[in-house]
């Protein structure tokens, strides 16, 4: 028997990626604003839409970047809680699944989906409900058959344990 993760510091780790990560955008935004005003993006006639182009990309970082903030909120106002054996599977939830070709760890969370976090000799990957296989796990219980479509393919897992 594996012994229980530490969620806490599963959710502190996802927490410094995220930040880290939008450390990172907001050094592009930034970029990307003065790129757009820069005298040397200044349309130079009617068909140049070098201007244009730079204000559509600095704009899609800055909503990234209001994204990224709305994600890391979320995070951190999220309450962890632990799961008994009968209880279904809601956010901060850890899943212990059993695949055909292994098994593996994903911890439902509000954001940072793809994330892998490693604890101990575990590694644990974050999904989000957003995801398939997320909203196949809402709501399931221990020894539940999920079924998630991926690349094409219906791939089929159970439920072994959740903590």
């Amino acid at each position: 028997m594996r012994k229980p993760l530490d969620k806490h510091a599963l959710v502190t780790l996802l927490d410094q990626r995220l930040q880290e990560e939008l450390d990172l955008l907001l050094r592009s935004a930034r970029d990307a604003t003065d790129g757009a005003t820069h005298a040397d993006v200044r349309s130079e006639g009617d068909k140049d839409m070098r201007a244009t182009e730079a204000s559509y990309q600095a704009a899609g970082q800055w909503k990234r970047v209001q994204e990224l903030e709305h994600d890391i909120a979320a995070l951190r106002a999220l309450v962890l809680h632990p799961f008994a054996k009968e209880a279904p599977i809601a956010l901060s939830a850890i899943a212990h699944l059993k695949e055909h070709d292994g098994e593996r760890l994903v911890m439902l969370m509000p954001a940072g989906g793809g994330e892998k976090l490693t604890a101990g000799r575990s590694t644990v990957v974050v999904v989000t409900a957003a995801a398939p296989l997320g909203a196949a796990l809402l709501g399931r219980h221990v020894g539940d058959e999920i079924e998630v479509r991926h690349a094409g393919k219906l791939e089929l897992a159970t439920i072994v344990s959740i903590e």
